[in-house]
This record gives C-alpha cells, sequence and structure tokens, in this order.
C-alpha cells in the first residue's frame, strides 16, 4: 500500500462506522496522520511485548516472527578506548549482541602475529548493580583462563562495556528493533515498506479503535474486536 492509500482506507473504514459523519466533523489530516502513527506505534509496541489478545510476544510464534521481521536490525561497531558506543537513531529494543575481545597478556593466544580476536557474550548491568559486579574479583568480567565477558551497562543512548583492563573489546555487534517509518504524507504515492503489507489493516483498525476511544464512542469495542481476530 502506498502513504496516501493508508490514510485514504482509514478515512473509508472510519465513513463505514460513522456513515452519518458530515465534512466539517471529519478529523483533518494531521490528526489522521497522528491515529496512524499511534496505532503503528501500539502494533510494534503490543507484538514485541506479548501486551496483546493472544499473550504472545515477539519469537513466541511464527505470526509475531513474521510481523516484525522486517524491522530486525544488526549493527557492528569498532570499539575505541572509552568502552562505549552510542545507539542507532532508529534503536527501539535490544534483541542480541556479541562482543569481540582480544588481549596482549601473554597467554592469549595468537593468529600469526597478532592477538586472536575472540567472540563473547556479555554480563548485563544496571545502574543499581555496576559498581558491586565491578567490585567482585569473581565476576566473569575478569579475564581467566583466556576467557571473559564484558558487562554491559545501557545508559541513556549509549551502552558501556567494563573489562577488568587486561583484555579489550575490540568491536561489538547489536541486533535490535528498529523504530518503524512513521506515516506520512510527504511523499504520497510511495510505497509502505517498512512492514509486511498484510500488518497494515491490523494497524489501521487499531488506529481507528484509537480514535473511537478518544471520541468516547461506544463502536470502540466492536473495533477492539475486529483487531483481536486479525491479531
Amino acid at each position: 500500500m502506498t502513504y496516501k492509500q493508508i490514510y485514504i482506507e482509514f478515512e473509508r473504514r472510519l465513513q463505514v462506522m460513522f456513515p452519518d459523519m458530515i465534512v466539517e466533523k471529519k478529523p483533518s489530516s494531521d490528526l489522521v496522520l497522528q491515529y496512524l502513527n499511534d496505532g503503528l506505534n501500539r502494533f510494534v509496541t503490543t507484538r514485541f511485548t506479548g501486551l496483546n489478545y493472544k499473550r504472545l510476544g515477539f519469537e513466541q510464534d511464527q505470526k509475531r516472527i513474521d510481523d516484525l521481521k522486517s524491522l530486525v536490525k544488526e549493527k557492528t561497531y569498532d570499539v575505541d578506548v572509552n568502552n562505549y558506543i552510542t545507539l542507532p537513531d532508529d534503536y527501539l529494543h535490544l534483541l542480541g549482541e556479541t562482543a569481540y575481545i582480544t588481549s596482549a597478556d601473554k597467554c592469549w593466544p595468537l593468529e600469526g602475529n597478532k592477538p586472536l580476536i575472540k567472540q563473547t557474550d556479555v554480563l548485563e548491568a544496571t545502574i543499581e548493580n555496576i559498581d558491586s559486579k565491578l567490585a567482585n574479583s569473581l565476576s566473569e568480567h575478569h579475564l581467566h583462563g583466556n576467557r571473559a565477558r564484558p558487562l554491559r551497562l545501557i545508559k541513556g543512548n549509549q551502552i558501556h562495556l567494563y573489562t577488568d583492563g587486561k583484555y579489550t573489546v575490540d568491536s561489538y555487534k547489536i541486533t535490535y528493533l528498529k523504530k518503524p517509518d512513521a506515516f506520512t504524507l510527504d511523499n504520497p504515492m510511495y510505497e509502505y515498506t517498512d512492514l509486511p503489507e498484510y500488518v497494515l489493516n491490523e494497524i489501521i483498525n487499531l488506529a481507528i479503535s484509537i480514535y473511537l476511544a478518544d471520541k468516547g464512542d461506544n463502536r470502540y469495542n466492536l473495533a477492539q474486536n475486529e483487531v483481536a481476530q486479525m491479531e
């Protein structure tokens, strides 16, 4: 569907539910776009978290995977001496991560005449427990037997990686769910390709249900039932 077709379909379905609506009471184009984008954001959130009628989140059944797989992205960062990276502007949820570490320790294996770069996962940390984890001498973020897992802390729009100083993080890869492209009329004849076309009908129905809820209209429950049937 094109952006314009999505917009028109919202108005068409709304007219079916409100056949007596006069032109003056129709939502403005800006308001239609607002409701469509509210529906879009709610769709992604409920499909990811499982806060929906089926109580199933991302990767809990095939439909949930298919619904959101076009939003799954990967990005690999070279990590500098500060050991932090800035999350992408379109970042929404972290799905997976891998750290690539190396060391100048004399026992660290070599690849040719250079220290080997090893792939490892990370240890999650929070603002509340980062200090205790760093102080824990038994933590796996300490290099031991040529193995280590950096501590990872998400702070604002940055990911901070902590080591014991005996090894470094050479690079870091994340798999993440990106924010979907918003609906707009800037290029109305362009195809909307950020999500599968079949979910656009669900999003339009969600947008209408949000609109009806804002109006306090008793057809809100009907719209919600239609949304549930499409899940």
